[in-house]
């Protein structure tokens, strides 16, 4: 069992280490997509107009909406406390996360949650689904 914390924890790490980086520096984003099964979704959960509001990507999609984004501005996203739990062959991560615009971690730009699904299949530990949330 702790083989298998250690590998998920290497997984987010690999997650936060590929997204984060300087504006227009290429990412690994087959090393992205990797850490994914190809079937798999990530959620933003936002207020729109007052109400929460759920958006829903593909990896590919997810890659397209970030490299917008790391076009313009640096970015750096680091993880800060796990909540891992796993049964049997799948594991729940309750992770949170802050942002900056710095890696030195001196300009803050958000913190916020993700609610990450993994499943544990031939080739090790892959994101099913991931949902965040920016606090507020």
């Amino acid at each position: 069992m702790k083989s298998d914390e250690k590998r998920i924890a290497e997984r987010i790490r690999e997650f936060y280490s590929i997204i984060s980086g300087a504006k227009n520096v290429e990412r690994n984003w087959n090393g992205l997509r990797a850490l994914f099964r190809n079937d798999a979704r990530l959620y933003i959960n936002r207020p729109n107009k007052g109400i929460m509001d759920c958006s829903s990507y593909t990896v590919d999609e997810y890659i397209g909406r970030l490299k917008e984004f790391i076009q313009r501005e640096d970015f750096y996203e680091f993880s800060t406390e796990n909540d891992t739990k796993i049964i049997m062959n799948m594991c729940n991560i309750i992770n949170e996360y802050e942002a900056y615009k710095d890696a030195e971690k001196k300009k803050p730009i958000k913190r916020g949650t993700n609610i990450i699904n993994m499943i544990k299949e031939e080739g090790g530990w892959r994101i099913v689904s991931m949902v965040w949330e920016d606090e507020n």
